[in-house]
């Protein structure tokens, strides 16, 4: 790794620290890049390394030089290159030293479960050897049961038989009693019919009923006012008998005024016969009033008797 090192720097410029780019060698040996040692002679005369004087026209450009540096660097990037695929390949042995390692551990591991398996192996072959004479003798019995069984289904089967001629003759007497339960049901939507008829016939005579008796209620009324109007015409006949008393005791009195009259033709007698005649005026007039009233109440009577009209 020293002389490595030893190139790098030798390649390097030691004004810019960096890869030398177009070299210019100075007479005392040393080289730049052209520059940097420009810059520095711009501000310096001497070589930055040995100090010895130095101009512009002491220096010489080195292309020779400048293409061995590319080639340094690609050698040295090569170099790079290699080392680091060494170190990539010495890590990679080591992986597999560890992984071979493992390896032998594994293949120990699965010998030794071979031999577990191997004794399990044997183990299994004894139980299958087992498990087929137990097969055959669970094989005998089961030849046994199905001899048994099938027995057992042919006693079922003629049971069975024996269940479906019962069933068959229950289904004709259930056919039998849904037939009448038919009936019967017709029967009951009749007898509900006849009902919901009766129930009209009856809500019919209730109304009748009703109006039968709001009619006795008004024939009741209508007696009453009868009553009550008998009553008034008996009343209105003896009013009436009194007044024609009472006009025929008048007529007797003016009869007696007129011959008064014809015998004392005075003036207080004509008065008295004034008075006379408006009173016979007044009772002649109340007498056509009673008689108008009777009139139109025995009209009332006779309407309220011929023409009755039922409350609604």
């Amino acid at each position: 790794m020293q002389p490595t090192e030893t190139i790098q720097d030798f390649l390097i410029c030691s004004i810019c620290h960096g890869d030398l780019q177009n070299t210019a060698t100075t007479s005392c040996g040393h080289r730049y890049c052209l520059g940097c040692i420009g810059q520095w002679l711009n501000e310096n005369a001497t070589c930055p390394c040995c100090n010895n004087r130095l101009n512009r026209s002491s220096l010489i450009q080195d292309r020779q030089f400048d293409s061995f540096v590319e080639i340094m660097k690609i050698e040295l990037q090569n170099h790079k290159d290699t080392s680091e695929q060494k170190e990539t390949l010495e890590a990679e042995l080591t992986s597999l030293k560890d992984t071979v390692t493992e390896k032998d551990l594994s293949v120990r591991q699965a010998q030794s479960q071979i031999k577990e398996l191997e004794t399990t192996v044997r183990i299994f072959q004894q139980e299958t050897k087992r498990l087929k004479d137990e097969i055959a003798a669970k094989e005998l019995s089961f030849k046994k049961e199905k001899d048994n069984f099938i027995q057992k289904l042919s006693s079922a089967q003629a049971h069975l038989r024996e269940k479906d001629q019962l069933l068959k003759e229950t289904a004709k007497n259930l056919e039998n009693e849904q037939a009448q339960s038919r009936k019967l049901r017709e029967d009951l939507e009749m007898s509900q019919n006849n009902c919901q008829i009766l129930t009209g016939h009856i809500e019919f005579l209730q109304r009748e009923r009703t109006l039968l008796q709001s009619q006795l209620e008004s024939l009741l009324q209508i007696d009453e006012t009868c009553r009550l109007l008998k009553e008034t015409i008996t009343d209105i006949e003896l009013d009436k008998r009194s007044l024609i008393e009472k006009n025929s005791r008048i007529m007797c009195e003016k009869e007696s005024l007129m011959e008064q009259e014809k015998e004392h033709s005075g003036e207080l007698m004509r008065k008295r016969i004034k008075r006379m005649q408006e009173n016979i005026k007044s009772l002649k007039n109340k007498n056509d009033g009673l008689k108008e009233d009777l009139y139109k109440k025995e009209q009332k009577l006779t309407i309220s008797r011929y023409c009755i009209v039922p409350e609604q």
